[in-house]
């Protein structure tokens, strides 16, 4: 069974009724096999995650689908995440310019004091 044809499965419904459900249409659409044959296949790639049921919309797709732009949420979800990525980065910045500020002092007394040590000396 070759399952990585639907990894990418768009949310589709599935009914018990085998001629209602949009996953076993879908499924035999691509395999060619019989109504009988298909709910198997339904079956095995539920079963081994290759298909995942989304609670909330009540459908089945692919593990690996990825929402359309056209998916509202799904942009919404990925501004939220970029904006949250955009502060931690902010604030990482922050940081490394006051652990280099820091260093800056540290290898300013550094070389002062070599240049003390070397006056001594000479």
């Amino acid at each position: 069974m070759k399952s990585d044809k639907f990894r990418f499965m768009p949310p589709l419904g599935h009914d018990r009724v085998f001629i209602r459900s949009e996953v076993l249409a879908h499924i035999a659409e691509i395999t060619g096999q019989s109504i009988e044959q298909t709910a198997r296949t339904f079956h095995y790639l539920r079963n081994k995650g290759h298909l995942v049921f989304n609670s909330r919309t009540r459908k089945w797709s692919g593990a690996e689908y990825i929402p359309t732009e056209d998916d509202g949420q799904f942009r919404a979800r990925v501004a939220s995440e970029i904006a949250e990525l955009h502060k931690i980065c902010k604030e990482n910045l922050a940081k490394c310019r006051s652990l280099q500020a820091a260093n800056d002092i540290i290898v300013e007394n550094f070389n002062a004091l070599v240049s003390h040590v070397n006056q001594q000396k000479g």
